[in-house]
């Protein structure tokens, strides 16, 4: 996002917030533009927005650097999700689309994060997803024979 794409967004963060930005001189308003431009490089501008406009339906109050950062991240899952899926019903073209948005915000991702593994739960590799991989997450064993004491039955 350049500096002009960051001040349009901050445009419509005061359209959806207007008590946003209200006191803002204009050395001040330059400075806020270009924090955002510098925070969001390679994120292009369709990609910000979309992200803004999921932000603003779910929250009262303006974001910050860091909720756009947060924001982003869950694009990027949703956005993998999305891919996976299209590439599985063979819609290679859309498949691509989302992918772009995967490459994107891939550097918000929690970098926690590593090898497909989520709090000790394997979820495969992402990258298995879409290149032939089963598509499917590896969750781990199924259930043991159930017991007595189990919901089960």
């Amino acid at each position: 996002m350049n500096d002009q794409e960051a001040a349009q967004l901050l445009r419509n963060i005061k359209l959806a917030y207007p008590n946003a930005y209200r006191d803002l001189d204009r050395k001040s308003a330059d400075a806020t533009v270009k924090m955002w431009a510098v925070s969001f490089p390679e994120v292009p501008f369709k990609v910000m927005e979309m992200a803004f406009n999921r932000f603003r339906m779910v929250s009262r109050y303006p974001p910050t650097v860091a909720e756009m950062v947060s924001e982003l991240e869950r694009m990027h899952y949703r956005a993998l999700e999305n891919a996976r899926l299209h590439k599985m019903l063979g819609n290679e073209e859309r498949a691509k689309r989302w992918m772009n948005v995967v490459n994107f915000t891939d550097p918000y991702k929690r970098e926690n994060i590593e090898g497909g593994r989520i709090n000790g739960d394997d979820f495969g590799t992402p990258g298995n997803w879409l290149d032939g991989g089963d598509g499917l997450p590896q969750l781990g064993p199924g259930p043991a024979e159930a017991g007595p004491g189990d919901l089960g039955g």
